[in-house]
């Protein structure tokens, strides 16, 4: 039973976004790449909402057990870098190398949550997001999931 459940966990890989899909804690580099990716979306229409803000701190606490006081810190940190590159492939690359395909899809679901925060969809959103997935090397069918379980 137990190599069931051992064999099991090995097809599906974690079903956090705080552990990379070996299981290990993800390092501060891998948690600026998803900061990067929820503050671009959220970006797309040209304003950062207040909801979108709340939105960010409730994500990277949930899903990291990043408290508001550190996301602070990682905010300012996270745009310096996305400037710093010109484009989101390092950051996609770090991201697609540390997670797997459900924990890409599961990341696609913040990208969602980010985008419905104001509950304003616009254009350049919606774009993105259709990059996102392709950039997460997601099939139609997850990115399906990922927006329902957003509730969008």
């Amino acid at each position: 039973m137990l190599e069931v459940l051992k064999s099991l966990f090995k097809k599906t890989g974690p079903k956090k976004l705080d552990v990379d899909k070996s299981g290990n804690g993800v390092d501060e580099p891998l948690v600026l790449a998803v900061l990067v990716i929820l503050i671009e979306v959220s970006s797309a229409d040209q304003v950062i909402d207040e909801e979108e803000t709340i939105q960010l701190v409730t994500l990277l606490e949930r899903y990291f057990g990043i408290p508001e006081d550190l996301t602070v810190k990682y905010v300012p940190q996270a745009i310096a870098e996305r400037k710093a590159t010109g484009s989101l492939d390092e950051f996609v690359k770090r991201i697609n190398n540390a997670y797997s395909e459900y924990q890409r899809e599961m990341l696609l679901t913040l990208v969602w949550r980010m985008v419905l925060a104001d509950s304003k969809i616009d254009d350049k959103e919606r774009k993105l997001v259709v990059q996102m997935r392709y950039r997460f090397k997601l099939s139609e069918e997850a990115a399906d999931r990922a927006r329902e379980k957003a509730g969008g």
